[in-house]
């Protein structure tokens, strides 16, 4: 069966922790993933699909704070919530594409 990626984020997290693993293990990829329990040719999927994901990012990304930290929100705001209890106000009219790239980024942090 060919490898292919998914679209499940926790599958996604999954495998981006092994890949992160996997670097750091010294070891080489089939070793790892035979230590490990699961397939080379995943492990080379997803190591493949992340780095292309990650040349795909923006290098920097612009943020305007209209109002100072601890500030009421609006009514109109958007709050999404990441992991380590941070958060991203956004306001109406933000790009949906964008924001796709923003939170992955921001949850790599």
């Amino acid at each position: 069966m060919a490898w292919r990626e998914s679209e499940n984020p926790k599958i996604r997290e999954k495998w981006r922790l092994r890949v992160k693993q996997w670097r750091s293990s010294g070891l080489n990829q089939a070793a790892y993933a035979r230590q490990q329990g699961f397939s080379p040719t995943s492990l080379r999927g997803w190591r493949r699909w992340f780095e292309r994901e990650e040349r795909e990012l923006p290098a920097l990304i612009e943020l305007k704070l209209s109002e100072p930290a601890g500030s009421p929100v609006p009514d109109d705001t958007m709050i999404v919530e990441l992991r380590d209890q941070r958060f991203v106000h956004l306001v109406p009219g933000f790009d949906p594409a964008s924001v796709v790239k923003l939170v992955q980024l921001l949850e790599r942090l």
